[in-house]
């Protein structure tokens, strides 16, 4: 570390607090997808359980029909694609499902058959029902609707249980929130520490490396100083070397050297 330019010392400096924010940038965004992920497989679980509801409705609304011997008319959905469930079963919902939770598939596909006899049995029941055969209606509800409506009440039940194997709870959830609230936290501070810890580390050696600098010209100078005085000391006793040499060649009757 001595041996680095301060430059290259402010190059770590920085790369160190990015790393640092890029983990907490990575952290952040993963914890945030778990969670709307879990979020997202709630509303699922929700869903579910609002469709189970939905069916019992309709299989108690086709059995009063059928207790009514006055009624002739089946006032239930018989189209498996248009009813409430029916649409997320064939549409974006379930894809977006069986892409996050795999192993929903064969669970969603088995519903699909029990599910499409539920609504043929009311087909059946109407068409019954308005050409008066109640007797074959009754018949047709008893051994074809309600085993219709069992197995896909069952099979909703098993997707409820796959899919909260792989959700949190909402309680799970919001300590879940609060781990990754303290991580942030804590890799912020860690950043933090740790840019000041360098910061400082390099400042010291800043004003080292600067002491030590000012200290060398300090020397320089003073080393100069003393070459400039043994070089004028020198010069000086050059000069009075020659005028003694020129003054002993001369002669007695040689005039004075002139000014």
């Amino acid at each position: 570390m001595k041996k680095l330019t301060i430059g290259r010392r402010l190059l770590i400096i920085v790369a160190s607090l990015l790393g640092f924010l890029a983990l907490i940038a990575a952290d952040s965004i993963l914890s945030f997808n778990s969670i709307a992920h879990n979020m997202e497989e709630n509303q699922l679980d929700g869903m579910m359980a609002a469709r189970e509801i939905d069916h019992l409705n309709w299989m108690a609304t086709v059995s009063k029909t059928l207790i009514d011997d006055s009624a002739s008319t089946l006032a239930v959905e018989t189209n498996d694609h248009n009813c409430g469930f029916g649409k997320w079963l064939f549409g974006q919902g379930r894809q977006e499902t069986e892409a996050k939770v795999p192993s929903l598939t064969p669970l969603l596909r088995d519903i699909e058959v029990s599910h499409r006899n539920l609504h043929q049995s009311a087909r059946q029941i109407q068409q019954q029902l308005a050409s008066g055969a109640r007797d074959q209606a009754k018949a047709t509800f008893q051994h074809k609707t309600l085993p219709a409506v069992t197995a896909t009440q069952q099979l909703m039940a098993q997707i409820r249980q796959e899919a909260q194997r792989h959700i949190l709870t909402d309680q799970q959830l919001v300590s879940k929130a609060k781990r990754s609230r303290a991580v942030i936290i804590v890799l912020s501070l860690l950043a933090l520490l740790a840019g000041g810890l360098i910061a400082t580390l390099l400042g010291r050696q800043v004003i080292a490396s600067i002491t030590g600098l000012a200290d060398r010209m300090q020397e320089r100078s003073s080393a100069v100083a003393h070459y400039a005085e043994q070089f004028n000391s020198s010069s000086h006793q050059l000069s009075e070397g020659a005028i003694e040499q020129a003054l002993l060649k001369k002669g007695p009757d040689d005039p004075a050297p002139s000014a």
